[in-house]
Parts: C-alpha cells; structure tokens; sequence
C-alpha cells in the first residue's frame, strides 16, 4: 500500500518538475546559441542554465553530507569568538 502511493506521487510529481524544466531550459535556448541583440554576452550564462537545469533535472540531486555539518561548524565558531564575550551565535537548536 505504501509503495503504491509513493509510486503514484512520483508520477504526480514529475509532470509540474519537467514542465517547469522545460519552460525554462526552452526559454534560454535563443540565449544559448546567440539569437538576437546582445545574447552573445548572455550566451555563456544561458549555456550553463540550460546544460545545469537539465542535468539536474535528470539525474537529480542527493545531499550526502552529515545534518550535523552545521553544528559543528558553529561551535568552531563559537570556540573561535569564545574571546569575544559580547559576540555570540544563537541557533534553533541552541
């Protein structure tokens, strides 16, 4: 049962991700390959927006790192300010 809702909400959710991928990537395309005044100073920009979009669409992204990355670069930063007495960082956690 599980497996079938998720299996469906892929499908429900990957036609507004590639509309919205194909709008954009569509729009940038004259950009990418020079046409019209001044789109040869914007053709690199559009080239990576189009080629990033793309590929990210495609393949996705998957953040690999800890969730604890965060904490432990605030508390080297606290450790770093702990001179400081009026500087403090506050977090949600705390």
């Amino acid at each position: 049962m599980r497996e079938d809702a998720i299996i469906e909400a892929r499908v429900t959710r990957l036609r507004p991700i590639l509309m919205t991928m194909l709008t954009t990537v569509l729009a940038m395309v004259p950009l990418a390959i020079g046409m019209g005044e001044g789109a040869e100073l914007q053709a690199p920009m559009a080239t990576v927006i189009v080629f990033g979009l793309t590929f990210s669409t495609i393949w996705g992204y998957d953040y690999d790192g800890d969730e604890r990355t965060v904490d432990v670069h605030i508390k080297r930063l606290r450790e770093q300010l702990g001179s400081f007495p009026d500087l403090t960082i506050t977090t949600v956690r705390g």
